[in-house]
């Protein structure tokens, strides 16, 4: 078995990433490796988890925003 990467990304990184437009965030994305990857989608999932919550909330209580466009 290989030993995998110890992930390299804190918070500051993290929020750098996050603030760049959509294409360059996928590009930065891409260049780590699957550890610092994991690691980027747990700090995000730590870091946005009320944002997260308070939308779940949101569609619970209202259902989802466009419900009434979908088609399937």
């Amino acid at each position: 078995m290989q030993k995998q990467d110890k992930p390299v990304i804190d918070r500051a990184e993290l929020l750098r990433i996050m603030d760049l437009p959509l294409e360059e965030f996928r590009a930065a994305r891409a260049k780590r490796s699957e550890a610092e990857q994991q690691e980027l989608n747990r700090l995000y999932q730590e870091e946005f988890a009320e944002a997260i919550a308070d939308y779940n909330r949101h569609v619970e209580e209202h259902g989802l925003p466009i419900e009434k466009c979908r088609t399937f």
